[in-house]
């Protein structure tokens, strides 16, 4: 009868409620929950009803009728424990009380300190372990694990040494097939490997938990098996790569062994225009690429450089993205330079047919104004200038460079800026007279020089013509550019033009006799 009265009144209240809240906050009903859960403990149904008040209570929406705080200042953290002991074998029984544990738990920072204080993590635990079977009851679980755990890192060590992994790899496992049960897990991984867990425990502890607890080849096989499905794919993209970040590199190189950058590879496949399944698939391949050397061949033989290319021509909204695309580009073709063998020659023959050029003058026209998009304009055209004279073909072909003073027009100053660009014009002044005399004009007609400094376009025409042919005498003659460029841009043009002069003819003289020896 009690359990009936408190049922319809929740009813009657929630249908004259417009909005759907709840209008239980009086002073004395979080008590008298307490009371009656104590109470009626021993029996199931009058058990789940009153934890499903609670859950209700706790999840409302309406600050004025939420009674989270004023429950637990009642005692119900405890009492929902004992009640998950007592009921241990009732499904759902275990389920309502996880949602209710959530519910308090999402709150508030103290709510979750006190819930977790009072043994939730434990209790959460042995219901995803009694209930592996059930997937409302082990989803219920990690959604209030992850609620809680959210605002407690500092209780992932425990969770790892009571189980947690082989736990969630056991039940990833056993419900692959169901995709929301599955991002729910993946969920858990994310959590325990965000950036305030990573500080709350020893380096590389929390990544050689999943590592070595096998979970990364069933992380995969689920994102392979739900690879169409856009919230479930974010979601182990997402966590995989918090693992790859987390990783050293040792650990790494296992993870590439086990398939992942095939898996990232397929997800940039499927999803490329989806920016927040791209830039986390791509910045794992960044971070993958700059600690294995294993890495480099996996990551080239899965397409992944194509793929960069697709996105810089597709991928217009979102300029990380693009600058990231462009980083696994020139990262694969310096590294693959490096290797040896005609990996690297085949691989920008690749990027040449499929317009790399035209792709990153479509991705980064007028929006050079930000540093970091120069940056790495300047240093995918400097790899492709470098890899032979097909990119720097390419590069005057097809608006390269162009692009290049567009990048370095507003960061004359910035070194990480210039230097490449200079690379870049360097190495095509060197491939014949014709392209020797294009870079020369551009950098005498270069709007990056001030007036002040317009007499050393001069200069540093004659630099790149005087040294056109000698290796050497070129890169000399890019240093002493950017020295010109950065002097400038720290003094007054027009002080210290006669020093200038005479340390302008001492460059000179050295870089022509470079260039001779060369």
């Amino acid at each position: 009868a009690e359990i009936a009265m408190l049922t319809a009144a929740i009813m009657e209240r929630l249908a004259k409620d417009s909005m759907g809240t709840l209008q239980l906050a009086e002073e004395d009903a979080p008590a008298r929950l307490v009371t009656f859960c104590q109470r009626h403990g021993t029996h199931p149904a009058c058990v789940q009803t009153c934890l499903g008040v609670v859950a209700l209570m706790a999840v409302d929406d309406n600050p004025e009728s939420r009674s989270d705080e004023n429950l637990l200042k009642a005692g119900m953290g405890p009492v929902i424990m004992q009640l998950m002991e007592k009921n241990a074998d009732q499904a759902a029984v275990m389920r309502t009380a996880c949602v209710a544990l959530g519910g308090l738990g999402e709150g508030a920072e103290s709510h979750a300190q006190q819930l977790a204080e009072e043994g939730c993590f434990p209790a959460l635990l042995r219901a995803l372990s009694d209930h592996k079977g059930d997937a409302r009851v082990v989803r219920a679980a990690a959604d209030a694990l992850v609620s809680i755990l959210a605002y407690t890192p500092k209780r992932v060590t425990d969770l790892v040494h009571n189980g947690v992994v082989k736990i969630l790899a056991e039940l990833l496992s056993m419900h692959k097939e169901k995709l929301e049960t599955s991002k729910v897990f993946l969920d858990v991984m994310a959590c325990m490997l965000s950036e305030d867990c990573l500080a709350n425990t020893p380096a590389s502890f929390l990544s050689q938990a999943f590592i070595y607890g096998g979970i990364v080849p069933i992380v995969l096989a689920v994102t392979q098996l739900h690879k169409e499905d856009l919230k479930l794919v974010k979601a182990g993209i997402v966590a995989f790569g918090r693992l790859i970040e987390a990783s050293d590199t040792n650990d790494l190189d296992l993870v590439v062994e086990q398939g992942a950058t095939a898996v990232l590879a397929q997800a940039v496949a499927l999803h490329g225009a989806e920016g927040k399944i791209t830039r986390p698939a791509l910045t794992s391949v960044v971070r993958i690429l700059g600690a294995s050397k294993a890495s480099v061949a996996e990551v080239v033989k899965s397409g992944m450089a194509l793929m960069c290319v697709k996105v810089l021509k597709h991928h217009s909204e979102d300029q990380r993205v693009l600058r990231t695309a462009a980083t696994v580009v020139q990262m694969l073709i310096s590294l693959t330079s490096l290797g040896g063998d005609d990996t690297g020659e085949i691989l920008v023959a690749d990027l040449l047919k499929t317009g790399i050029v035209k792709s990153l003058v479509h991705a980064f026209h007028q929006r050079c104004q930000d540093p970091r998009n120069a940056k790495i304009v300047c240093e995918l055209l400097e790899s492709l200038a470098l890899s032979g004279d097909g990119g720097a073909k390419a590069i005057v072909d097809h608006k390269g460079l162009e692009l290049i003073m567009e990048a370095v027009a507003p960061h004359a100053a910035v070194f990480k800026v210039k230097r490449p660009a200079m690379g870049t014009l360097e190495a095509i002044a060197g491939v014949n007279d014709e392209y020797d005399a294009t870079v020369t004009g551009l950098i005498q007609g270069s709007p990056a020089l001030t007036k002040g400094q317009q007499k050393k376009s001069n200069f540093a025409g004659k630099l790149l013509s005087g040294a056109a042919h000698g290796a050497e005498g070129l890169l000399h003659a890019g240093e002493a550019l950017v020295r010109v460029g950065s002097k400038a841009a720290t003094h007054d043009p027009e002080e210290e033009q006669e020093d200038e002069a005479v340390k302008t003819v001492k460059s000179a003289k050295s870089v022509k006799s470079t260039a001779s020896d060369g």
